[in-house]
């Protein structure tokens, strides 16, 4: 069955939205997955709670149109996945960000457009246990100056181009038990 079917059913994303409606707690609920379509009835949506405990196996495409999140509750949502759609780069809470925390999320890679966070100064993917890899390209964050990715214990390599990253002052990978080698 397609997930949140009851709450597709009918129109109830649309009710949602012509009531101007901006919070929906799922916290309490048993959702696995996201509808993959319906998120334009949700446009307007500030607080989203996703189950809490819940690691969805990834984000919908459209995902990136719910502009109106909140940071705590965008970040929330980001840090509850395994992987985040390619367009997510394009919502502001990460295509402006300079300091962005990921830390103790769920994710397996990063998108494969992350190296387009051209602003991105600090990045935190301390605890991200499940990390296996950096998206290629990643040494064109050219003002990326702090990386955390203390404890992601399963982190295999770094991206080629890693050595790009000019600005770059600090770099923890204390506790990267499977990372082997640095590229040139």
């Amino acid at each position: 069955q397609e997930p949140w079917h009851e709450l597709i059913k009918g129109q109830v994303l649309q009710q949602f939205r012509a009531s101007g409606w901006t919070s929906l707690d799922l916290s309490r609920t048993n959702v696995t997955a996201l509808p993959h379509r319906g998120h334009r009835e949700l446009e307007h949506l500030t607080t989203l709670r996703l189950p809490l405990r819940c690691s969805l196996d990834s984000l919908p495409e459209d995902f990136a149109v719910l502009q109106n999140l909140t940071v705590e509750s965008f970040m929330a949502a980001i840090k509850r996945v395994k992987t985040l759609p390619e367009d997510i780069v394009d919502h502001p809470h990460l295509r402006d960000a300079t300091e962005l925390d990921l830390s103790g999320s769920s994710l397996v890679t990063l998108p494969k457009r992350f190296p387009e966070l051209k602003n991105l100064q600090t990045l935190d993917l301390r605890d991200c246990q499940s990390l296996v890899s950096l998206p290629e390209g990643f040494g064109e964050l050219k003002s990326l100056k702090d990386l955390n990715l203390y404890n992601c214990q399963s982190l295999v390599s770094l991206s080629e181009g890693f050595g790009q990253l000019e600005n770059l002052q600090t770099l923890n990978l204390q506790w990267c038990k499977k990372l082997e080698s640095l590229p040139e």
